[in-house]
């Protein structure tokens, strides 16, 4: 992960955020957010996911939106996931 286990420069970001999915792990996707960098979100049994119409299976690739809240111990865990395509 470029900058460190946080992203891009060790950045802790949260709020509304929409990329494209770098890397699906058991429990964390990547995102590339653009000029900002990438984010990895640890996604736990609370993370809500859901779909757009017509929007493929969770993968590399994906577009996503994410609604995210930074954690105390600097990582960023999501509340919920969209699927956008």
């Amino acid at each position: 992960m470029p900058g460190g286990p946080n992203g891009a420069g060790g950045m802790v970001r949260g709020g509304n955020l929409e990329g494209e999915v770098l890397e699906v792990a058991e429990d964390t996707i990547t995102v590339d957010l653009g000029d900002s960098g990438s984010q990895t979100f640890y996604i736990t049994d609370d993370t809500v996911v859901a779909y757009v119409e017509g929007a493929s299976p969770l993968a590399t690739g994906s577009t996503v939106m994410v609604m995210a809240q930074p954690s105390a111990a600097e990582a960023v865990t999501n509340a919920s996931l969209v699927v956008v395509k």
